[in-house]
Parts: structure tokens; sequence; C-alpha cells
């Protein structure tokens, strides 16, 4: 038997409300004890990741390497300053607010 105060409604599609303290400290466990799963499955999954991450980093390296040793061309022989000069580069400075 609920305790409702004689103006209210029964409302089907609203929560039950918890009749005594016991109720609510079985429910307050319940939302913990879950609260608590799921803090342990995210440390796990951290823990996966972090003790994956050099293997990944290596991989991700080589692979970036591998990639830009075939798509990018080879810079001159020519000293830097002098390349980005002849390409229309810019100094740092007058491009460096827009970015």
């Amino acid at each position: 038997m609920s305790h409702q105060t004689p103006d209210q409604e029964p409302n089907s599609t609203a929560k039950p409300v918890p009749v005594s303290l016991a109720d609510q400290l079985k429910q307050e466990s319940d939302r913990l004890r879950q609260l608590a799963e799921q803090l342990k499955a995210r440390e796990k999954a951290l823990a996966e990741m972090e003790a994956n991450y050099p293997y990944f980093k290596q991989v991700v390296y080589a692979w970036l390497l591998d990639k830009a040793l075939r798509e990018v061309p080879p810079l001159p022989e020519t000293d830097l300053e002098t390349y980005v000069k002849e390409e229309g580069g810019q100094p740092l400075a007058d491009f460096i607010l827009d970015l």
C-alpha cells in the first residue's frame, strides 16, 4: 500500500515513490553499485589503452613516416630559407595571428 495524499492521482508513467527509508537506502545502494561497476569497467579500459599506447604510437608513427616518404616530394638541395622564398612563403610573424 503506497502513501498518497488525497489530492494526488496515481500516475502510471511516474516512478513509484519509495515507501520507507529502507526502500530509499536499497535504491541508493543499487545506484551506487551500478556506478561502481561502470567505474571499474572504465578503469579496466583505460588500463588497457595505457598498456597499448606505446605500441599504438609506434605503429602510427611508422605508418605516417611510410606515407610521407611515398607521398611528399623530397625537399630540394637548396637551403630551406631559399626554398621558402622561391615558393612564395611568408615569415611566421606575418600570419601567426590568423591561426
